[in-house]
């Protein structure tokens, strides 16, 4: 299981969050099956890697310099709304998009009591999950 100690290892962490944030994340990551921690860690490897690899289909918005999204017009409309399928990258970014999002509903199920405030959480995350797809699926231009 993690403990304090564990998160609390990286100076970068030290730094950046409470202790108080560190023994929530703690306790979180402890509510976590061993399955859904070996996920949670593998996809924390793989944020770790540059998103802006591409496998030759389109170029990723983050390799153009001075790349600036599209705001929709009569000529692009059709585009940010007909379907359009992912390539492998796309699907392992929507991958541990969609695994994050998991745990952070799990969490509020988890911790949250059934309330109003605790739906409309849970439904964010959910926007959050369909926002995220709408931009890997055009990759940032919309």
């Amino acid at each position: 299981m993690f403990d304090k100690a564990e998160q609390a290892q990286p100076a970068a962490a030290r730094d950046q969050y409470s202790s108080s944030e560190i023994d929530r994340l703690a306790r979180t990551l402890n509510s976590l099956s061993p399955r859904e921690r070996d996920q949670l860690q593998r996809h924390l490897e793989r944020l770790n890697q540059p998103m802006n690899q591409t496998d030759g289909d389109t170029a990723s918005a983050t390799q153009t310099p001075g790349f600036r999204p599209h705001g929709l017009t009569l000529h692009n409309v059709d585009e940010a709304f007909r379907y359009q399928p992912w390539n492998e990258r796309q699907s392992d970014a929507g991958a541990i998009v969609v695994d994050a999002l998991i745990a952070a509903a799990k969490a509020i199920l988890r911790n949250v009591p059934d309330c109003p405030d605790r739906s409309s959480a849970l439904r964010k995350v959910r926007e959050a999950r369909m926002d995220a797809n709408s931009a890997i699926t055009h990759e940032g231009r919309f």
